[in-house]
């Protein structure tokens, strides 16, 4: 759809293919290895960072071959890589700023930030119509550069932007990209502590929660697989993986393509099994010296 769209050279449209795709391998890469969302945030800021540069150089590299491409760059292309800029961002804020009280505190927290999102796009209602119904009668004004109209600028921030890499409106646009997955991240967040409220609270106390990646869980849930240690063998993938995710108050999303990355490892496929053994060996170790 992009190329048939885009009729500038393919060469414009390999290089940005291989940024996004480069880009979501990365931040793929960095959800299943890391647990905490702080830290998740942390790694992918700058690696989105890396994508816009590379971005950047791109178009004044190449340039653009019509005022077409370049609307088309400002108000699709671009924004698909800002947005995930964006999203990291807030999320690091949101969860650095947590508050450590209660879960009905937390909840109102996020909340909080959910009503923040919808006041943005009350703020911009006629943007977000005239970008989610595909309109195109401002696009000369919102998506080329240069061109910017002072009585449809809503960013005060704009005039601080570089003018060869931003228009008056794709940052907004990368904004409302960005709050849609916020939106789901915060609305996610709040199921999760609900779950926890109208959990006994035995149960609330005697949770641990998992600190170490994913990926490292995901082994250890294989490995118990493969070793028949639950039911006599009899539980499958599914169930042992369900349980461990209540018992250590963790969501591993899609574990089977987790597992899928830890096969085409190249070295080392049990990377987490050895580091077991060997904690385990050096402490036993340790305690024989003693």
């Amino acid at each position: 759809m992009i190329t048939e769209i885009f009729d500038h050279n393919a060469v414009f449209m390999e290089q940005f293919e291989k940024v996004n795709q480069s880009l979501e391998e990365q931040l793929a890469f960095i959800a299943q290895e890391t647990l905490s969302a702080v830290k998740q945030a942390e790694l992918s800021v700058p690696v989105c960072i890396k994508a816009l540069d590379a971005l950047k150089k791109l178009v004044q590299k190449q340039g653009f071959k019509s005022e077409k491409n370049e609307i088309f760059f400002f108000k699709y292309l671009k924004p698909k890589i800002a947005c995930k800029l964006i999203y990291h961002i807030q999320v690091f804020n949101i969860e650095t700023g947590r508050p450590s009280g209660t879960k009905k505190q937390q909840k109102k927290y996020f909340e909080k930030h959910l009503k923040a999102i919808n006041r943005f796009t009350e703020n911009n209602i006629d943007l977000c119509q005239y970008y989610r119904s595909d309109s195109t009668f401002l696009d000369e004004k919102y998506f080329v550069r240069g061109k910017a109209d002072l009585h449809l600028i809503l960013d005060s921030n704009f005039f601080n932007f570089d003018s060869t890499f931003n228009t008056s409106h794709d940052h907004l646009v990368a904004q409302i990209l960005a709050n849609d997955m916020l939106s789901l991240y915060i609305r996610e967040a709040i199921t999760n502590i609900d779950a926890r409220l109208n959990e006994p609270e035995q149960n609330q106390q005697n949770r641990l929660t998992w600190t170490d990646s994913k990926a490292h869980l995901v082994e250890l849930i294989y490995a118990l697989h493969a070793t028949g240690s639950f039911e006599n063998g009899r539980a499958d993938i599914k169930e042992i993986a369900s349980s461990i995710q209540k018992a250590f108050n963790i969501d591993l999303g899609n574990y089977y393509h987790v597992y899928l990355e830890i096969r085409n490892r190249k070295t080392n496929r049990t990377k987490f099994l050895s580091l077991l053994q060997e904690s385990l060996s050096k402490r036993m170790d340790e305690m024989d010296e003693k």
